[in-house]
């Protein structure tokens, strides 16, 4: 149990130390963060725009529950079930 705790502040110590004087490490944890502020553009920018595509994909079986798009129709029928911004 030793071991784990003194690893377990190693590597917080680490991230501490990684933030304070790594600016790209520094904004992609505050992007992460402000991801969970409720805000779906902060957080599909926090998942590098992961979140529009699986909205897409959930509106594409809606549309097509039997069958499908098919493997290749992804990027055939995404603009037509692309999420509306506001």
């Amino acid at each position: 149990m030793a071991w784990l705790l003194a690893a377990a502040l190693v590597f917080s110590c680490m991230v501490a130390a990684a933030y304070k004087t790594v600016p790209a490490f520094t904004q992609r944890i505050d992007t992460t963060l402000h991801g969970f502020s409720g805000s779906l553009d902060a957080l599909n920018k926090a998942t590098s725009g992961r979140v529009c595509y699986w909205i897409t994909a959930l509106n594409c079986f809606r549309g097509h529950p039997v069958n499908g798009i098919g493997a290749r129709g992804f990027r055939y029928v995404a603009e037509k079930y692309w999420p509306k911004s506001n």
